[in-house]
């Protein structure tokens, strides 16, 4: 198993991840999971306060990455905060991260056929920056219809 790991708003050091890292390996725990949550306050013995983004917190991810590998733990970041890993004001929308979304069109086989593809629902807003990318098309069993 794996667990979460989390940089708690500035209150982040070298020592103290190593002392977390090398905890969880003893306990068995085959990896982390990075997140970063940019809340709480400062926290005694801390300094200096880390700045997301910043080149000490670079360094402070990079040192996780390694001491990952010297322990043997599987690493890897979670971007579920989204706008505190991979966004902000200077992101413009086709740079930004991505919802990939579907539609399923039936076709009867045997025939070709020209048709209009449907879109997906909730594509409209101007934020969202909708892009078609692909067709996949493939035979599916009779009586398929999708359903999970």
């Amino acid at each position: 198993p794996e667990t979460w790991y989390h940089f708690i708003g500035g209150n982040v050091s070298k020592p103290g991840i190593t002392a977390d890292l090398e905890a969880i390996a003893k306990a068995g725990i085959s990896g982390i999971q990075l997140f970063h949550g940019q809340f709480g306050g400062e926290w005694p013995g801390v300094s200096p306060q880390i700045q997301t983004l910043s080149e000490d917190w670079d360094e402070l991810v990079q040192w996780t990455a390694e001491e990952c590998k010297r322990l043997n733990l599987r690493f890897t970041m979670q971007n579920c905060p989204g706008w505190s890993y991979a966004g902000g004001p200077w992101i413009e929308p086709e740079n930004s991260m991505r919802h990939l979304v579907y539609s399923r069109t039936d076709l009867a086989g045997g025939v070709a056929s020209e048709i209009t593809l449907a879109k997906p629902g909730n594509i409209e807003e101007e934020w969202r920056d909708y892009r078609d990318l692909f067709v996949i098309a493939f035979p599916t069993p009779e009586g398929d219809t999708g359903a999970r």
